[in-house]
């Protein structure tokens, strides 16, 4: 997993890079320069599995508005696609917003396993509750 979400990063670093150099029309071009770093960021971030449950909370959140705003890129710009979108810059614009927000859901796959039971026993003291923890009478069943 580890080498998923560091080819995630290095791709959604380049999609960055690329909208740094690109000469800019629209404002947009720099909002969308700002959210692919930002995934680029939660994605090597996800690399560091020893955090504290604090930190992967903000970090899960923050990666679930990235992959809405790539969802919400992407359909923003669908309908303005024509019969040869995918020869268009538009076009790549709406592929690299959707393949980005799939490529989300793996980094976020791996801040919820921070934050799931097992994790919780070596992360959180005794005695001190969680929000997205399980309660203490709930046993584990075995088949």
């Amino acid at each position: 997993m580890r080498v998923v979400n560091a080819a995630v990063g290095c791709t959604l670093l380049v999609l960055a890079l690329l909208h740094a150099f690109i000469p800019h029309t629209s404002p947009n071009a720099y909002t969308y320069m700002v959210m692919y770093g930002l995934g680029s960021l939660f994605a090597f971030a996800s690399l560091h599995t020893n955090m504290g449950l604090t930190l992967a909370r903000v970090l899960a959140v923050g990666t679930t508005a990235t992959m809405f705003f790539y969802f919400a890129g992407f359909f923003r710009l669908a309908p303005h696609f024509h019969e040869t979108w995918y020869q268009s810059a538009a076009g790549l614009e709406g592929v690299g917003m959707i393949l980005s927000a799939f490529a989300m859901i793996p980094i976020l796959s791996c801040y919820s396993c921070i934050l799931k039971a097992d994790c919780r026993e070596k992360l959180v003291r005794p005695g001190k509750s969680t929000f997205f923890g399980v309660p203490e009478g709930v046993q584990e069943k075995t088949s």
